[in-house]
């Protein structure tokens, strides 16, 4: 593919999403998650060895590119991992933690103990990131009926918070976010805006965003390690 990086045209696609683009639309993002990951660090492609565009959803005004566990691994961190995507007003990365509740021997219950234990050494990962960064509680919540099934669950956000300022008392509260609610998740995110001059240079955006998701693998490597 003549990848030169992403132009208006794709973030406007999300507007109306008409069918005669969703094709281009998918392959651009797929080319470019693969870039992406074949630039990763080795560590983290051993751990998170699963990578693939998703298709195009009208409901969901949203293309991204997943990262994740392959499924035979069986880790109970089998359902975090590192997302790129591409919306109407960004090229965006984030990592997410989920799966469980905080009592649960899963990822938000090793998230939970973590924090928990060393509320200092999680200050410090927050506050590795810049300013760009943001941290994001969600609720997950069933697509259809009452219980969540594979692929069919909804993120509801309780909040969200630019990573400039980190202290007791945020981490104190996201402590209360894992305890009062049945099945939270936990991202750290950040993106490129469509007015950025580095879209429309691929070989620096591809560098740019290796850069975003191996800063993202620390949230990941904090409660794996």
């Amino acid at each position: 593919m003549d990848f030169k990086g992403f132009s208006s045209d794709d973030f406007c696609f999300f507007i109306e999403m008409p069918k005669n683009y969703k094709r281009e639309i998918r392959k651009k993002i797929e080319y470019f998650g693969n870039e992406v990951y074949k630039n990763l660090d080795y560590s983290i492609k051993d751990s998170y060895k699963i990578h693939k565009s998703i298709s195009v959803k009208d409901d969901i005004k949203k293309v991204w590119y997943n990262i994740s566990k392959a499924y035979q691994d069986r880790s109970i961190f089998q359902l975090c991992g590192m997302t790129i995507y591409i919306q109407i007003d960004k090229i965006g990365f984030k990592s997410i933690i989920r799966g469980g509740s905080f009592r649960d021997n899963k990822s938000i219950g090793a998230l939970y103990e973590k924090i928990s234990r060393n509320p200092e050494a999680f200050i410090r990962l927050l506050g590795s990131f810049n300013e760009d960064y943001f941290l994001k509680a969600f609720r997950r919540m069933p697509l259809q009926g009452d219980k969540i099934r594979p692929g069919l669950e909804k993120w509801e956000t309780i909040f969200k918070i630019r990573l400039q300022k980190v202290n007791y008392d945020l981490i104190e509260f996201i402590l209360a976010i894992l305890e009062q609610n049945k099945l939270p998740g936990i991202q750290i995110l950040t993106g490129i805006n469509p007015s950025d001059a580095i879209l429309k240079k691929p070989d620096k955006l591809v560098k740019k965003a290796v850069k975003c998701l191996e800063d993202l693998y620390k949230f990941l490597s904090f409660i794996e390690s």
